[in-house]
């Protein structure tokens, strides 16, 4: 099982029930990959850099203090956004929705995962 298949199933409760919700979160593991972002420590530092360093630690710490869809369009950028919103067929507030409601869960892991390497 590949480390999105884990996420995915810990962000769900299930298997990648909607495909949706597995495209959604791959292309925002693409997105943390990418050279732009520099990983789990990059998405981290964007945080930091938005005056949100505290919602992230408590993220990785398992405290899961909320975020709001504003918020991860501020961290994101609209363009990116726009672009994974567009490629998953979503209206992007609903999306930045989304991702609110699930990057808590997703950093939460890639935290432990990066913890571990």
């Amino acid at each position: 099982m590949s480390i999105l298949d884990t996420i995915m199933q810990k962000v769900t409760g299930s298997g990648a029930d909607s495909a949706t919700e597995q495209a959604v979160i791959g292309h925002l593991t693409d997105f943390v990959n990418s050279p732009e972002v520099g990983g789990y420590q990059g998405l981290i530092q964007k945080f930091h850099e938005n005056g949100l360093g505290d919602v992230a630690r408590s993220w990785a710490s398992g405290a899961s203090q909320s975020v709001t869809a504003d918020q991860i369009t501020n961290i994101l950028g609209q363009d990116r956004v726009n672009a994974i919103a567009s490629k998953v067929g979503m209206d992007p507030g609903k999306l930045s929705g989304l991702l609110a409601e699930h990057l808590p869960t997703v950093v939460s892991k890639l935290s432990g995962s990066a913890a571990h390497s």
